[in-house]
């Protein structure tokens, strides 16, 4: 997922054509369109309002693209980052999980 669907998803949950989100948020329909389309970043304050006005939070919206381990969760990548999920990463994490439960290798 990425922001423009999250916004798409609450949007819809939230019983909002877009015209009125976008009205509620102060922003045009066409900014609106671009922002859900993936072809502009919203600014943080924009997020937010829009967050505030779907009765989520921005967390909400962006956390199925986190859960995939991608570093580009806005649907664009993001310069000099990496998937946040290796397998080095993978490894560690089950290597600590059997030291919990007492196994060693």
């Amino acid at each position: 997922m990425n922001i423009g669907k999250g916004i798409k998803i609450a949007r819809a949950k939230a019983g909002l054509r877009a015209g009125e989100l976008a009205a509620k948020a102060g922003i045009s329909a066409n900014y609106l369109s671009l922002i859900e389309n993936n072809h502009q970043v919203p600014s943080i304050n924009v997020l937010i309002t829009l967050a505030a006005i779907l009765e989520t939070n921005v967390n909400e919206l962006l956390c199925e693209s986190e859960k995939k381990g991608g570093a580009d969760y806005l649907g664009m990548p993001i310069p000099g980052m990496t998937n946040w999920t290796t397998e080095s990463s993978r490894d560690s994490e089950a290597e600590n999980a059997a030291e919990q439960k007492g196994e060693t290798k």
